[in-house]
């Protein structure tokens, strides 16, 4: 990798942002061809992608895989063992990138470049390639892809944001449900005031306006509402900046409950003790019941939220989206 990286920055040294050089190179040894470009985790960006290399030079090539599609060219992994491709062979390749932001955008063009592993050398590109992608309802709903959030400093889900509020961070947090981080969420809030106050924690993205049914496997690990004493509660929330609707998971109901105000309206379900239960929550027809109008756009959170001493846990397994979405 040593040899691959320093032929990439004496590539990138001569070749420039345009690419005008590379574009003009004769001397490729590789010729390579993007077959598809997909997003199996629902991303909104490229994360899949198969492409056929063929060896056209007089020497055996271990083909290293780039995305360029802006300045900086990032590094796709195959997912099958690279082989040795001889001269006069073709080999297809199943290639991911090795992290969201390393992911082909949208509605983007780029190229895939190949090194030689060996040589560290460029051998080959291919053509401009334009992605063309639908878009998610909800981004990343098995929580699969995990990256860095630079404004807190903690590692979440790719497309969501963690707030909170009266939360110490040293002891509460979110990581997978697995230790692979490969797919669920499990949030902890650890409050430790005995006097007064709310703590809260919620996870949070940006939605489509049109989501009408959502179906999530969860999961709490306290008792919740009880005796209608606010403890601890765990439920999603769904916002338009201008009106809240609440759905309070609870073991206290034994049916669904509403309580309507101007601008928020709480629905309470009643949640099994079941191991990452499936709840199904209206959303569509609920809003519609409200008045509010039709959103524009629409913020998704699962939130904890607690006012007395404790650690509390919540699981979210994965999210559906659509009418009918969960067959199981």
């Amino acid at each position: 990798m040593p040899s691959v990286m320093l032929g990439l920055v004496l590539t990138t040294a001569f070749v420039g942002a345009s690419g005008a050089y590379i574009s003009r190179n004769s001397n490729y040894k590789v010729t390579v061809h993007v077959d598809s470009i997909r997003d199996p985790d629902l991303l909104g960006v490229g994360t899949l992608m198969k492409v056929t290399v063929s060896n056209i030079g007089t020497d055996p090539v271990i083909p290293v895989f780039y995305a360029k599609f802006s300045i900086q060219p990032f590094l796709w992994s195959s997912v099958n063992e690279t082989r040795i491709l001889k001269p006069d062979n073709s080999a297809s390749y199943t290639i991911v990138p090795s992290d969201p932001v390393s992911a082909v955008p949208s509605n983007g063009q780029f190229h895939v470049w190949v090194f030689d592993s060996t040589t560290g050398n460029l051998v080959g590109q291919s053509q401009s390639t334009t992605v063309k992608l639908s878009d998610p309802t909800v981004l990343n709903p098995q929580f699969r892809w995990w990256t860095l959030d630079l404004s807190t400093g903690v590692k979440v889900p790719y497309g969501w944001k963690l707030e909170s509020s009266d939360v110490n961070m040293i002891d509460s947090g979110i990581a997978g449900l697995d230790q692979n981080w490969t797919a669920g969420v499990r949030m902890k809030l650890n409050y430790t005031a005995t006097t007064h106050g709310v703590a809260n924690m919620v996870l949070v993205q940006k939605i489509a306006d049109n989501v009408t049914v959502i179906d999530v496997a969860v999961e709490r690990g306290f008792s919740g509402i009880r005796n209608q004493t606010n403890t601890g509660v765990f439920g999603a929330t769904l916002t338009d900046g201008n009106h809240v609707l609440d759905f309070v998971l609870s073991d206290a109901v034994t049916q669904q409950t509403v309580r309507v105000f101007a601008e928020n309206t709480t629905v309470t379900l009643p949640l099994p003790t079941a191991s990452l239960t499936w709840m199904t929550l209206e959303v569509g027809s609920l809003w519609a019941s409200q008045g509010w109008g039709v959103p524009r756009q629409l913020t998704l959170g699962f939130f904890i939220q607690a006012s007395s001493s404790g650690v509390y846990y919540a699981q979210i397994g994965e999210i559906l989206q659509g009418p009918h979405a969960r067959t199981q």
